[in-house]
């Protein structure tokens, strides 16, 4: 038995499963962060009623305030024009 033959066949055998599973590592995170995003995705799009809900509900209570006259206008005008619209 030729001891150099086999350790060299052993060699580029390991060689070669080192590559495979390093390829199929980096498919696996490459798929994990595509699954990733799409659950980011999906998270944004049924999340965004809330959202819109929130913000309008806020609104509506800064409106009521300027309106009744709690706030003064002058000083939400300094305010916004100071950190910009």
């Amino acid at each position: 038995m030729d001891k150099d033959a086999l350790n060299l066949a052993y060699q580029w055998e390991k060689q070669f499963l080192k590559g495979w599973f390093k390829d199929q590592w980096y498919s696996a995170l490459d798929c994990l962060w595509a699954l990733l995003a799409l659950m980011l995705i999906a998270l944004r799009v049924l999340f965004s009623p809330f959202l819109i809900i929130y913000v309008l509900w806020q609104f509506k209570g800064i409106y009521k305030q300027i309106v009744s006259g709690v706030t003064d206008r002058e000083k939400v005008r300094k305010h916004i024009k100071k950190y910009g619209e």
